[in-house]
């Protein structure tokens, strides 16, 4: 029968204790390294975080709507946007429709896929070698 150990090693001590005072320092060194490339990169000020949070509180109810008017809805008007749907052969009529309906004008086309590229157990990378080699 094996002994179970109840207490740590030793060095299992120093180890997890080495560890700790690592992770204590690490917020710490990444908040210097956001702070170094704010100020010095970005040429941001020092305190942009408390700006940004005051910003934030600045904008109303009134702001958001008018953003989601201008920015967000003419991403559904059909003169200003273009869809690009990939789908199944089988909802395809359905997808072609409800587009056509909301004033898209459609191009279908089909994608043609060669039977050879589908068989399985066949990596990308061992059929561009194996092409490559016999086209030599």
């Amino acid at each position: 029968m094996a002994l179970q150990r109840q207490y740590p090693l030793p060095l299992e001590l120093l180890v997890k204790s080495l560890l700790n005072k690592r992770c204590r320092c690490l917020p710490s060194l990444i908040q210097a390294l956001a702070s170094f490339t704010n100020q010095g990169l970005k040429g941001l000020s020092q305190n942009h975080q408390v700006e940004l949070l005051a910003k934030y509180q600045a904008v109303t109810k009134e702001d958001v709507l008018e953003a989601l008017k201008t920015q967000f809805l003419p991403l559904f008007d059909p003169s200003s946007s273009i869809v690009v749907a990939v789908t199944s052969p089988a909802k395809a009529d359905e997808i072609d429709q409800g587009l056509k309906e909301a004033g898209f004008e459609v191009d279908r086309r089909t994608l043609e896929v060669d039977p050879s590229e589908l068989e399985e157990g066949s990596d990308s990378e061992d059929d561009e070698s194996s092409g490559s080699e016999s086209s030599r």
